[in-house]
């Protein structure tokens, strides 16, 4: 019982003190919500542009194939890997029709399958000679398509009715309305089919008769893998006929074979947009082996490819960026904490001499960690939450005039990040209480009575051992120019590649200030000594108080100290970015305007002279450059031209890039930065 009784103890004691002390619980409160919301601020900014970035990325692969953003479609070409017959795609029909969308990861909406033969020349009923290629009606071949009554029209007659599988029975087709307007073929007209590539032992002739006319009822529609002009050349017949007719009349029944599935991707986001473009290609992987050189055509990890890329190169940004950041709040954390337990210690000792336990004392500090940082947790993330949406609305360094139009979700990183800053705040509020807990009152008084002693960073010099991490940085960011080298390509790993380059800004500022704070007391105790020289009572009596209790005052000092030289930091960096990307668009485009195509060329585009053309030249014609200084806000302009070229020096050749420019014009256009070059 007496476990219980110490348990409650823990939990009535700790209340009371919170209540009691409101002042003190109410700023560590705000210093751990602030401490969440700027931790959780990263992820959440983080999660959300790169949940754009994958919008952008999938609508763009998207508009590019014509398709929806989830559509894979797996395409089996039979003229280039040969024809097939219908037991050898059973394997990978039923696999899409069972698995497809599972294992790829998203639900199903759309699953279509078309198939197609070789092609017929399509005759009259009555022609005389199916060699007779002016009495030919065109080139087609017979197609079933799953799903496809759904989402078209009938404009005349009917869906066709299964055939019979007699091979001399005639096949009922659909045509589409632009090739009935086109060939002139009515609803009800008899047709032969002319296999002209097979082989004599089958038959070669195909009764037709058309049963219905159609077109797309939306052409714009999900359904449509391949665009409805498509169709014009294609004979659409029901299932059962192409299963139970054609396919046991020809040896080589299908020649092309695609199997369209179109996902639900609303879940999609950018945890599980790497698992989605593996198993894409884990799909592709097992198709291959269900039927050989069945292709994956239109697929969004083309998408998730580039928004891999764009990540990465965000991530080194955002890198750069949270590291002084979060360690400005760990210093943040530790001095609200400190201040807390130093202000308890003397409770602590009287608790100890009284009979408490240092495991009781312990209980204490994390009790009341926990209780603040689940405060801390819901409060943080309403504020982070905000903070979010502010960030969104930042057009450049300082200016948030921009639309916010980011998506914030509470993501499991976000969540992380809140935990990770909890536990560390509650780590650096039960390890002071670890050693207060050790003294008693008399123990206590004593410590108070003699002359403090130096913080443990001071007597460990740790101050002056990170100069020698931090000078070793700054050698080697002058050394190789940038944090990536030149030519590298920026990957998610970039930080761990060299993760003190990430780390110098802030190792450096650290470093730095715990030297000035170790120094401050002997500047202070010589300018003490300089003072007992003069008059000013003043200076002196601050000056040596200065010098006598640096602990009173270090950790405020480092915490200030830190966050200025962070402020800078970050302020310099931020606004280095946007000088960076003004002066590589104005260096891509070279002047304030630059119009391409204006100019009319003609002739070889051989620049530089070879043994085989020596008399080449492109020659152009372009409009007069008094046209385009009458535009308004035009002071000048001048001609450019860039051509590919090649040369043989010795028995290489060697390809280059030719410019050609206006000497006398350029200068007054072209976009300059002093260093650029030496001179202009």
């Amino acid at each position: 019982m007496s476990f219980f009784y110490r348990l409650r103890a823990i939990f009535t004691i700790t209340f009371k003190r919170l209540w009691a002390q409101r002042s003190l619980t109410l700023v560590t409160l705000l210093g751990l919500v602030t401490a969440v919301a700027l931790i959780m601020t990263v992820p959440l900014y983080a999660d959300a542009v790169y949940l754009r970035i994958l919008q952008e990325e999938l609508s763009l692969n998207a508009e590019k194939a014509h398709k929806p953003p989830f559509a894979y479609m797996y395409d089996y070409v039979g003229s280039w890997a040969g024809p097939l017959q219908w037991p050898d795609i059973q394997a990978a029909d039923d696999y899409f029709a069972s698995r497809g969308a599972r294992d790829l990861g998203l639900p199903q909406q759309l699953l279509v399958r078309h198939l197609e033969t070789d092609h017929f020349k399509l005759f009259s009923a009555d022609a005389t000679s199916y060699t007779d290629n002016d009495q030919t009606l065109g080139v087609f071949s017979f197609a079933t398509t799953s799903g496809i009554a759904d989402h078209i029209t009938l404009v005349e007659g009917q869906w066709p009715s299964p055939a019979d599988p007699d091979p001399d029975s005639q096949i009922e087709v659909l045509i589409t309305e632009a090739l009935a307007t086109e060939s002139g073929l009515q609803v009800g007209d008899a047709l032969i089919a002319y296999d002209y590539a097979q082989d004599t032992s089958n038959p070669r002739e195909t009764a037709v008769s058309i049963a219905g006319i159609w077109q797309p009822t939306d052409p714009t529609e999900d359904f449509w893998f391949f665009a409805p002009s498509v169709f014009d050349d294609l004979l659409l017949v029901d299932e059962a006929t192409y299963r139970d007719r054609l396919s046991p009349a020809l040896s080589n029944e299908i020649t092309r074979a695609v199997w369209y599935l179109v996902l639900d991707g609303r879940s999609v986001n950018t945890t599980n947009a790497d698992a989605l473009a593996a198993r894409a290609a884990q799909v592709e992987r097992r198709v291959d082996t269900l039927l050989p050189n069945l292709k994956n055509n239109i697929s969004p990890a083309d998408g998730l490819s580039r928004y891999r890329a764009s990540a990465q190169q965000l991530t080194v940004l955002l890198t750069a960026f949270n590291v002084p950041v979060i360690g400005l709040i760990l210093a943040f954390i530790g001095l609200i904490v400190g201040l807390a337990v130093n202000q308890r210690r003397n409770e602590i000792a009287v608790m100890r001499s009284r009979g408490g336990t240092p495991w009781q004392v312990m209980g204490f500090a994390l009790l009341e960690g926990l209780l603040l940082g689940a405060l801390a947790i819901g409060l943080g993330t309403a504020v982070a939450l905000v903070l979010t949406q502010l960030m969104g609305k930042s057009r450049s360094f300082l200016d948030f005039s921009a639309p916010a139009d980011l998506r914030v979700a509470l993501s499991a990183g976000a969540w992380q990040a809140a935990l990770a800053a909890i536990l560390l705040a509650v780590a650096a509020q039960v390890l002071p209480t670890i050693a207060a807990a050790q003294d008693t009152i008399i123990t206590y008084k004593q410590e108070q009575a003699r002359a403090l002693k130096r913080p443990w960073w001071q007597r460990a010099w740790l101050d002056v051992l990170l100069l020698i991490p931090a000078l070793y940085g700054y050698y080697q960011l002058r050394t190789q120019g940038s944090i990536l080298g030149l030519g590298q390509t920026p990957s998610g790993d970039a930080p761990l590649q060299n993760p003190l380059l990430f780390l110098l800004p802030t190792l450096t500022v650290f470093a730095v200030t715990l030297l000035f704070v170790r120094l401050l007391p002997l500047f202070m105790a010589f300018l003490s000594w300089l003072m007992v020289r003069t008059n000013s009572i003043g200076t002196l009596l601050a000056a040596r108080q200065l010098a006598r209790t640096p602990r009173v005052y270090a950790m405020p000092l480092i915490l200030l100290i830190l966050t200025a030289s962070l402020a800078v930091f970050t302020a310099s960096l931020a606004q280095t970015l946007d000088f960076q990307l003004y002066d590589e668009s104005r260096y891509a485009i070279g002047a304030d305007v630059n119009l391409r195509g204006a100019g009319v060329e003609f002739g070889v585009t051989s620049i530089f002279p070879t043994a085989t053309a020596q008399d080449d030249r492109q020659q152009a014609i372009f409009l007069p450059l008094s046209e385009y200084t009458q535009f308004p806000g035009v002071t000048a302009a001048t001609r450019v031209g860039r051509y590919n070229g090649e040369a043989q020096v010795g028995n290489q050749r060697l390809t280059g890039t030719y410019l050609g420019i206006d000497r006398a014009s350029f200068g007054q256009v072209a976009y300059w930065r002093w260093d650029f070059a030496p001179y202009r």
